[in-house]
């Protein structure tokens, strides 16, 4: 018999132990095979499966319970753990360049997930109806926070790139209405309108504090700049051309008027 080979062909093996109990069943359906490893109370609890090209790995508790599944796609791959209740709790995935971990609440709602793509890491934390309230994340221009009300859809950002820090406040209609920034030339504190159109900015740089008002179509309208020895404030024409110059220094005040074209015209004293 040496060089002999023996095979059995069947759609189905089913292995039982001494009391009858199926303990093992070895199939062939429609998208592939299957294997399925039973308990000692008839309950599945070990599957291995192929559907068309994707194996699957799933494992049960004594009650035939899904606690834990593991399954490759032509691009992806996940690992899930479930509660007693049948509810998704970890979801651990990859696909193309992202990675990810979502943890679920009791009822299978998403409540926080680290994830990891091209941009950079990013955690996200939802509300008690899986809608996302904070982000943590780091990209190629630096660190960010954002925290927002999805019921009242007010928001705050906090970011760090290379320019410095920035802190923005969001209107319930997702508008910045208020920055407060930092870079090497200063700090600032602007106020934007409804439109997102900045309207004020305070700032403090090496050479002075100042303050400029602008029209709702971004056009300087008033600035006011002091430095150690003087002090400016400027008037502008409705296309943000100088109109009026008041100064201050040490000879004393001082009235410039301009023309259209930006020319003085008229100086007091």
């Amino acid at each position: 018999m040496s060089g002999s080979r023996r095979s059995v062909e069947a759609e189905e093996f089913i292995l039982k132990d001494d009391n009858g109990k199926t303990r093992a069943k070895l199939s062939m359906l429609a998208g592939g095979p299957q294997l399925v490893l039973f308990g000692s109370n008839g309950e599945p609890q070990i599957v291995v499966a192929i559907s068309g090209d994707e194996p699957q790995l799933m494992l049960a508790d004594g009650n035939g319970q899904l606690r834990a599944a593991l399954g490759l796609g032509s691009d992806s791959v996940a690992l899930k753990f479930f509660s007693s209740e049948g509810k998704e709790r970890v979801v651990l995935g990859e696909k193309g360049d992202a990675a990810g971990v979502s943890l679920n609440d009791s009822d299978g709602s998403p409540k926080a997930l680290i994830s990891v793509d091209a941009e950079g890491p990013a955690v996200t934390l939802f509300d008690k109806g899986g809608n996302p309230e904070a982000t943590l994340d780091v990209n190629a221009k630096g660190p960010g926070l954002k925290l927002w009300n999805l019921e009242s859809l007010y928001g705050v950002g906090v970011d760090v790139n290379l320019d410095g820090p920035r802190v923005a406040l969001f209107d319930s209609k997702g508008i910045p209405r208020t920055a407060l920034g930092l870079t090497e030339q200063g700090a600032s504190l602007t106020l934007l309108d409804s439109s997102g159109t900045a309207r004020a900015t305070m700032g403090v740089s090496e050479s002075g504090p100042g303050l400029a008002l602008s029209s709702s179509e971004g056009i300087s309208k008033v600035e006011l700049q002091v430095a150690e020895k003087e002090a400016n404030l400027w008037l502008f024409d409705p296309e943000g051309k100088p109109s009026l110059l008041l100064d201050t220094d040490s000879n004393g005040p001082g009235v410039s008027f301009f023309d259209v074209t930006g020319q003085v015209i008229q100086q007091l004293p």
